[in-house]
């Protein structure tokens, strides 16, 4: 695979027909085994590395019914910090005040640039460009951008995006190295083996996917958005870290591939990036089938779209997305799949057909005469849709949904809607493409899903503007769902459905959804502390556990989310029922206890946007000085009057520059996902738009007031001067 010291190295060396019948008369490698081989950014050039022979050798691509490597140049070891021009095919050293030494990640942009990030002793990162000086090419330093000296090891990706690892805290921080913004903050898992991370990047750009051994024997994949930082999807693997990469013309499927030392046996996975969800790979192992006694020494190897054979006397390539086996693998396999809350485009589309036929004046009527509907969702199951008139309410149509797989069958979901005339309907639904099933009617928008584990239906989405009103036709009703539904995706900064609505015939399935709960919890909490719905009682406790059993697994992101977002809800949850005590309940669940120096100050980073600028308010020794004098006012102005006015006089000093504490404290730091950051020069007219929450929003003078909080301590003992971080 790429090393990180020779990734995207960039090289032709075609120098004429003489020179090359040279050259080809050499044999690469001298013979010896290639260990590495990199891709330029365009794929066309190709560098492969030997170990045993300590060479570089470049290849030219060329692409026209199938692919020519072309053995063009033997680069020795002493050349290795030398670049090649493409166009001039002259070698020019790299020269830059501190470049020397170990580089830690090397990659040519999109735009022609070369970065490379420097860590010890300078800590930085170089960006040279090319240019002509004097009628030659010449490659310069046009930008050199200080790091955090805190950072564990880099990542450059080709679209200019820096990716900083930092052990404490656990994240991955990532910047645009065109602007110098911080665009994304991805959270680790605690668990995770850092000198063993991996990170790719979809073809799109959309989609992280970081690889990680774990304590035990075995690998984790997350995968994050790159718009957001949330995390898409998680999986664990049994199998050790051999091939991690994203795969195909347009790299959207994730290949992992490893051995298993327990079976000693070695496997490969065709991964949905979504979900981590392995698809069948049998057309796949036609191509990539080494085994656990073998898999050193396979000469073949997949990359972004390229089949490689390593073969030491036949190197060759072949694009994937050509091959028969892969073809025949790729149509086997459903369309892209993803999470209905995820599935903004999908759903969006749907509406707005709808939506379409009602502006054309398109009367969208159903009579109960059609009979049943059945969608099939391929092998899965099968949809079984029924509508009959209420038995019992006039006006009024119930459909009932089933999902039926052979002779088993799930229980049943269930739809009640008005209607414009007794002997017809409005329903409009649609099989989605990841098996879900929508409806679209006059009191709003639900979809219902199957549970794949326990065999059962649930409602996982719904959403409404309102039940119909008594001017209002089925139609219009159903029209004015739709047009508002759209609004909302359109006003949406987030890449998922709008916050749903609450149900009392769904709520038990959302709570039992622990990803309903990441994306829209706070959501829901308050809607049901402004209806004060005695639901929220029992959904609390289940929203602490599911933060705390994250914590437990290491799970970092979501502990944070859970926590964050129960933080946010406090207020509403304290107007609910004060004597439910959310807040006390909360802040002896969550009690972790952190040293000082997690909090750094990257002040002298200013020039990296929103680069961690925090203020640490600890605890200084004054503190228990202040405490002392406090505590013992009257004692000394009564015993020891001099004494006390050479220290009276000392403390109202003092006083102007510390806070003041009545008695021991210590100090507490909320880690709220969406706190405020702001860079060393902003506007002022910012403070006027500092965003909620639980600790800055309470009028109530006995609540917390400030993110970083002073807690009294009642009990005797020395004074606390660690971070308490909830």
């Amino acid at each position: 695979m790429s090393s990180s010291g020779l990734e995207e190295l960039r090289i032709d060396v075609d120098e004429g027909a003489s020179h090359r019948e040279k050259q080809n008369s050499n044999v690469p490698h001298r013979g010896k085994k290639i260990s590495k081989y990199v891709f330029s950014p365009n794929m066309q050039y190709f560098v492969t590395w030997s170990n045993e022979d300590k060479s570089i050798v470049g290849w030219t691509i060329t692409e026209h019914e199938e692919f020519k490597l072309k053995f063009d140049n033997l680069i020795s070891s002493e050349e290795f910090k030398k670049i090649v021009l493409v166009t001039a095919k002259l070698r020019q050293e790299l020269n830059a005040q501190g470049l020397k030494g170990h580089i830690d990640s090397i990659t040519f942009l999109e735009n022609g640039d070369l970065a490379i990030v420097k860590k010890h002793p300078v800590y930085r990162v170089y960006i040279f460009s090319k240019s002509k000086s004097n009628g030659k090419q010449q490659w310069t330093c046009k930008d050199i951008i200080k790091l955090n000296k805190e950072f564990y090891s880099s990542f450059i990706f080709k679209n200019g995006r820096l990716l900083l690892v930092f052990e404490i805290p656990s994240v991955i921080m990532q910047w645009n190295l065109k602007t110098l913004k911080l665009e994304t903050q991805y959270i680790l898992n605690w668990n995770l083996y850092r000198f063993s991370l991996e990170l790719k990047m979809s073809g799109d750009n959309k989609l992280l996917a970081a690889s990680s051994c774990t304590r035990g024997p075995g690998t984790s994949i997350h995968v994050y958005s790159t718009e957001s930082g949330d995390l898409v999807a998680h999986g664990s693997f049994k199998e050790s870290l051999h091939n991690f990469c994203f795969i195909g013309s347009i790299e959207k499927q994730l290949f992992f591939s490893g051995p298993r030392y327990d079976t000693k046996k070695y496997n490969s996975y065709i991964l949905n990036p979504h979900t981590l969800k392995p698809q069948g790979n049998k057309n796949f192992l036609h191509i990539y089938s080494p085994t656990y006694e073998n898999y050193r020494e396979y000469q073949y190897n997949i990359t972004s779209d390229f089949i490689i054979n390593l073969d030491i006397n036949d190197l060759s390539i072949q694009r994937l997305s050509h091959n028969e086996s892969w073809k025949i693998h790729f149509q086997n396999q459903k369309r892209y799949m993803s999470n209905t809350f995820f599935n903004m485009k999908e759903i969006k589309q749907f509406a707005q057909d709808i939506l379409e036929k009602f502006e054309l004046d398109q009367i969208l009527i159903q009579s109960y005469s059609d009979g049943p509907k059945k969608l099939s969702y391929g092998e899965s199951y099968t949809w079984i849709i029924k509508t009959i008139p209420h038995s019992y309410v006039n006006y009024y149509h119930e459909t009932t949904v089933i999902a039926i797989n052979g002779e088993k069958k799930t229980n049943e979901g269930r739809i009640i809607a008005p209607t414009d005339k007794e002997n017809s309907y409005i329903l409009k639904y649609k099989l989605l493409e990841n098996g879900d099933i929508i409806f679209v009617y006059s009191e709003g928008i639900i979809v219902f899903a199957v549970n794949s584990q326990k065999k059962i239906l649930g409602t996982i989405y719904f959403w409404s503007d309102g039940d119909k009103n008594e001017k209002e036709t089925a139609q219009q009703s159903t029209k004015r769902q739709l047009t508002s539904f759209i609004k909302k995706i359109n006003k949406s900064s987030f890449k998922i459905l709008p916050p749903p609505t609450y149900d009392p015939n769904s709520i038990d399935d959302f709570m039992n959804n622990e990803l309903a709960l990441k994306l829209y919890g706070k959501d829901l909490l308050y809607q049901l502390a402004q209806m004060r719905h005695v639901k929220i009682e029992s959904l609390f406790p289940i929203w602490l556990d599911y933060g705390i059993s994250a914590f437990e697994r290491g799970d970092t992101y979501n502990f944070m989310l859970f926590t964050s977002q129960i933080a946010f809800t406090l207020i509403k949850l304290e107007e609910y029922n004060k004597n439910k005590k959310f807040t006390e309940r909360f802040l002896s669940k969550i009690n972790l206890l952190a040293p000082g120096n997690t909090v750094k100050n990257y002040s002298i980073l200013s020039h990296l946007h929103h680069c961690e600028i925090y203020d640490h308010m600890s605890l200084s020794r004054f503190s228990s000085f202040n405490y002392w004098i406090l505590e013992r006012w009257n004692l000394l102005k009564k015993n020891y009057p001099k004494f006390y006015k050479y220290l009276a006089s000392t403390y109202l000093y003092c006083s102007d520059y510390f806070t003041n504490n009545s008695q021991k404290t210590v100090t507490l730091i909320i880690p709220l996902l969406n706190f405020a950051t702001y860079p060393e020069e902003y506007s002022y007219l910012e403070l006027f738009y500092l965003p909620d929450n639980s600790f800055t929003s309470l009028d109530a003078p006995d609540y917390y007031k400030c993110g970083i909080l002073k807690l009294s301590l009642t009990s005797s003992g020395e004074l606390m001067e660690d971070d308490i971080i909830l």
